[in-house]
């Protein structure tokens, strides 16, 4: 009696309807070289008694092969055949009609790993997780443009470790890829990034807040000139703490970069400031108000030469309240200064009068020529025409000043000898329009401590009368901004360009591990460029038992 030979062809897949009759061909071991007498054959599970016509031979001493016919492989699912010859029954099974062409696919899949290993033509959805990705897997050549959405980034995925040197440029992030919660605390150091890798497309609505960037890590290098405008700030965005010393310099601000509502109350402190940090195009128009200077904050030395002219201070700026007890001495006025229209009315009266004076105008008027006063009614006049002594000093004396002021009377000459003295003690009610030039006003004569808390206001200053040489060296620092000061708010569309990153700023230290996961990765992000070749291999070898198609397992039933 023969032997029945079963033979395991599982995994062999045969496309519906193949015509090529090598891959409907099946090669199978026998006990005997012979070819069948009958075959029949099972279709989808079916009772295994339909006749089939395949063609038969002996290729090898003990080795033959079946050609299943074009008419066994209409009906998709399991196929088996029963091949019984004069000495072997021969059963095949395992085999699969599919309607997809599995040799085309294994092309496909040699064709895009150009060698050894097979490369995934697509990859299910989440198929890739996290433990899927050998370590240092993915590199920059790897990834296409706009290949990482934002959903494709666990929160802390990317830190400084992730990111080898020159590794993200600016076409590989998509737009809004970059959200808030994709970098890890101190993620992006300086060399991360390559010249014009961030550009403004990169970043989605409200992706930088204050937790993403690590303390003092925006120095004054890293600002270019003219990088921080207006709209780059919102109200109250800069407070004390924000900035670090000497942070903020010249060139950091553009013109009108910094209007009121910019800062915070108390925001800016004198160690904020850098050397010379402040010129006069960083103000913008009532920029300063009277709170924003403290007692003493303007001494002499903050003041360039002639920077206070006329048309610097408002009408009524300076008020008496501005003026400290004493600030005014006698070295302040130049020759001539208070002349007599500077002079009110009724200005000097006997308190203002000193003791000296009074005797020189006495002396004055008792040595003017008689001959020069003979008015009817006067006192020379009086006097000529005979009077005593007596009733003359009591009428000279007894007269009002204000009944004497007529051009070279008696009253004129003592009001202009009060001028002339300046004597202390006198006070000027009103100085007329222009009366205080600035040459009028010693070099160094207004300190600190003449000016009263308050009293400059932001109508006290001229346009541009704040510039550069009017501000130490180092007056913005750091120290200047609050903690979490600049939030993603802060920054207005387009504010961070390519030109306010250094060289390398974001390096491979900015991606915390296992960073990038499988819903990080959007559908075909990952093609044949993007898998290095040790991955190809590594699922080549994962996928060996479903790939080789061709191989037998074959078992033998002895007769009983």
């Amino acid at each position: 009696m023969g032997v029945s030979i079963y033979v395991d062809l599982q995994g062999k897949e045969v496309q519906q309807g193949e015509v090529t009759a090598a891959r409907r061909t099946l090669v199978y071991p026998v006990t005997t070289a012979e070819v069948s007498t009958t075959e029949v054959c099972s279709k989808a599970g079916g009772t295994l008694d339909t006749v089939s016509a395949g063609a038969q031979a002996v290729i090898l001493d003990l080795l033959c092969k079946f050609e299943m016919p074009v008419a066994d492989l209409d009906t998709l699912g399991p196929l088996a055949y029963k091949l019984t010859g004069a000495t072997d029954i021969v059963y095949l099974y395992g085999i699969e009609v599919v309607s997809h062409d599995p040799y085309a696919d294994v092309a496909a899949i040699l064709d895009d790993t150009g060698s050894s290993g097979v490369h995934l033509a697509s990859i299910a959805n989440s198929a890739i997780t996290a433990n899927s990705i050998a370590a240092d897997a993915i590199t920059n050549a790897k990834i296409a443009d706009d290949a990482i959405a934002a959903e494709n980034l666990a929160t802390g995925a990317l830190t400084a470790d992730a990111f080898a040197a020159d590794a993200i440029v600016a076409a590989t992030l998509a737009t809004g890829v970059l959200t808030a919660d994709a970098f890890a605390a101190d993620a992006i150091v300086a060399a991360t990034l390559a010249t014009g890798a961030i550009s403004a497309d990169a970043f989605a609505a409200n992706a930088i807040v204050a937790a993403t960037l690590a303390d003092d890590c925006i120095t004054a290098a890293k600002i270019n000139t003219g990088a921080l405008t207006a709209d780059a700030f919102a109200a109250d965005a800069i407070v004390a703490a924000t900035l670090a010393t000497g942070v903020l310099t010249a060139d950091a601000f553009a013109a009108d970069a910094i209007v009121a509502a910019t800062l915070a109350t108390g925001a800016i402190t004198a160690d904020a400031f850098a050397a010379n940090a402040l010129v006069a195009a960083t103000f913008a128009a009532d920029s300063l108000v009277a709170a924003t200077f403290a007692t003493g904050a303007l001494t002499a030395d903050a003041f360039a030469a002639d920077a206070i002219v006329a048309a610097t201070l408002a009408t009524g700026a300076i008020s008496a309240d501005a003026i400290a007890a004493g600030a005014i001495a006698s070295t302040a006025f130049a020759a001539g200064a208070i002349t007599a229209s500077a002079i009110a009315t009724d200005a000097i009266g006997a308190a203002e009068l000193a003791a000296d004076a009074a005797v020189e105008i006495g002396a004055a008027v008792w040595d003017a020529v008689a001959a020069s006063h003979v008015a009817a009614g006067s006192i020379s006049k009086v006097l000529q025409d005979g009077v005593s002594a007596a009733g003359v000093a009591d009428a000279v004396w007894d007269e009002l000043a204000a009944d004497h002021v007529g051009a070279l009377s008696m009253g004129a000459s003592l009001g202009a000898i009060l001028t002339d003295t300046g004597t202390a003690g006198v006070v000027v009610a009103s100085i007329g329009a222009n009366a205080i030039t600035a040459t009028a006003i010693q070099d160094d004569a207004i300190t600190a401590a003449k000016l009263n808390t308050g009293v400059l206001t932001a109508d006290a200053f001229a346009a541009d009368a704040i510039v550069a040489a009017t501000l130490a060296t180092g007056v913005l620092t750091a120290d200047a901004f609050a903690a979490d000061a600049i939030v993603a708010a802060t920054f207005a569309t387009g504010a961070i360009s390519a030109d306010a990153f250094a060289a390398n700023a974001i390096t491979a230290t900015a991606l915390a591990t296992d960073a990038i996961t499988a819903t990080k990765i959007a559908a075909d992000a990952i093609s044949s460029s993007e898998l290095a070749a040790a991955a190809a291999t590594e699922i080549a070898a994962a996928t060996a038992g479903t790939v080789d198609k061709n191989r037998s397992h074959v078992h033998y039933a002895q007769p009983s």
